[in-house]
């Protein structure tokens, strides 16, 4: 957790790396814990931006799009998936924004990695 200090408001950046979809129920709920443990733990009037590694598939389901945004890579999404939603839902985020905002054509591959920030 990075917290940078400007003159009209503070800027906290929190970097993540989640467990891998493999890996048990209990680690991923420990992580998710304490993600938020940090994330509340931040002055509320701070800027709070979560970035990197979430191992997640963040879906195309439409009743998230205004959570998750337009540019995703996957068809549906897996169990961090849903994770990562819940968690920027509860939090009432602008939204999750990937790093993915290529033409449909240019998304190949079967990447887990979502580059992200929440804000």
């Amino acid at each position: 957790m990075l917290r940078i200090k400007t003159k009209f408001q503070n800027i906290n950046l929190i970097n993540v790396h989640a467990p891998t979809e493999e890996k048990e129920e209990l680690e991923k709920e420990a992580f998710y814990q304490k993600v938020e443990e940090i994330y509340d733990s931040r002055p509320s009037n701070d800027i709070k931006i979560v970035l990197e590694d979430w191992n997640a598939k963040v879906g195309r389901e439409e009743i998230y799009q205004g959570v998750i945004g337009r540019h995703r890579m996957h068809l549906n999404r897996n169990n961090n998936g849903q994770s990562l939603v819940d968690f920027a839902a509860a939090k009432k985020h602008g939204g999750i924004r990937t790093s993915y905002t290529q033409k449909e054509i240019h998304k190949h591959g079967d990447l887990q990695i979502i580059k992200l920030a929440i804000y």
